[in-house]
């Protein structure tokens, strides 16, 4: 049961974008927690495409420090649930 030694340099990962501040807020104001944004976040959105899913994964990322856990259903909503930033930062 050994493990495989693999050059990171000959693995192909994807290219993302830095997203802009703007863009960030703008996907981070479809899940936050309505009552304070550093609640945690437990919403569900009735359509969401997968460029939209990760630059909103990114957005509470960057506001939160929490990392979202994000569940794809088959009739197309995504629920999108993370601690938030008075669990993750604890302030």
């Amino acid at each position: 049961m050994g493990l495989e030694m693999v050059e990171l340099s000959s693995l192909s990962m994807p290219t993302r974008r830095n997203p802009t501040q703007e863009e960030l807020t703008a996907a981070f104001a479809l899940v936050k927690n309505k009552e304070h944004w550093k609640n945690p976040i437990n919403t569900t959105l009735e359509k969401c495409d997968e460029e939209t899913q990760r630059l909103i994964e990114d957005a509470i990322i960057h506001f939160t420090g929490s990392v979202a856990e994000v569940t794809r259903y088959k009739n197309g909503k995504v629920k999108f649930c993370a601690v938030g930033y008075f669990i993750a930062v604890g302030a």
